[in-house]
């Protein structure tokens, strides 16, 4: 989809629009793994 700028528009307010985000109020992180988890994955994928 092509995006057509005029003179006339507000070009900071054009990019505003275009890269907004939501504010998050709150930040999930996933569980870390365990170190002998991870390990066995990693050489799983050396193995491929």
């Amino acid at each position: 989809m092509a995006v057509t700028y005029k003179r006339q528009d507000d070009l900071e307010k054009m990019l505003e629009e275009f890269a907004s985000f939501e504010k998050m109020e709150e930040i999930e992180y996933p569980a870390p793994k365990s170190k002998e988890h991870s390990e066995k994955n990693n050489l799983n994928q050396d193995k491929k």
